[in-house]
C-alpha cells in the first residue's frame, strides 16, 4: 500500500496527500532514496519521505488558496446571488470544470431552461466558455458544453510549476 494511503487512513484525511508532486520535483533524490532503501539504508528515504509530506501539504494549501481566490473573483465578476444556480456552478467548478445543461439541471434540481439560462449568463460574464461537440443532444442539436478556461489554465500552471 502506498505510504500516502497509509498516512491518509491513519490521520482521517479523506484524500491522499499528493506525494507525486514533491517526488517529481526531485527525481534524482527520489530514485537514490529508493535504491538506498532497497539496499537496507532507510534513514535517507525516511527523511526524504517526511520532507515530501510537508512539501505536498504546503502545495495542497497553496493550491486550495489559489483556486478559492479565483472562485471568489469569478463570483464577484458574475451576476450571481447567494444560493442561485450560477453561484453553485461557480462554487463547484473545481469538481465539475466542464458542464452542460443536463448535468446542471440534474445536479441542482432545476429545470433545463433554468440550467441553460445560468450557463448562458456565466458565459456572458466571461466565467465559462461554450463549445459545441459533434455528439448530438436529444432533438438533434449539437451538444453544448461549458468550461472554465481560467480554472483549467490555473490548475495546468500549478501542476507544471
Amino acid at each position: 500500500m502506498p505510504p500516502q494511503r497509509v498516512l491518509a487512513g491513519r490521520t482521517g484525511i479523506t484524500t491522499p496527500i499528493p506525494m507525486s508532486i514533491p517526488w517529481s520535483r526531485d527525481k534524482d533524490r527520489y530514485i537514490e532514496g529508493l535504491r538506498r532503501f532497497q539496499a537496507g539504508v532507510a534513514d535517507g528515504w525516511i527523511e526524504f519521505s517526511c520532507s515530501s509530506i510537508v512539501e505536498a501539504i504546503d502545495w495542497t494549501h497553496t493550491t486550495e488558496q489559489r483556486v478559492a481566490s479565483l472562485l471568489t473573483d469569478m463570483a464577484e465578476r458574475s451576476r450571481t446571488r447567494g444560493g442561485s444556480a450560477t453561484s453553485r456552478i461557480i462554487r463547484d467548478l473545481p469538481v465539475h470544470p466542464r458542464v452542460d445543461t443536463g448535468s446542471v439541471a440534474a445536479r441542482y434540481g432545476i429545470t433545463r431552461q433554468a440550467a441553460h439560462e445560468a450557463l448562458r449568463r456565466l458565459s456572458e460574464d466571461g466565467i465559462l466558455t461554450e463549445r459545441s461537440f459533434s455528439k448530438r443532444a436529444k432533438g438533434g442539436r449539437l451538444r453544448q458544453v461549458f468550461s472554465s478556461p481560467e480554472l483549467i489554465d490555473l490548475l495546468s500552471g500549478i501542476i507544471s510549476e
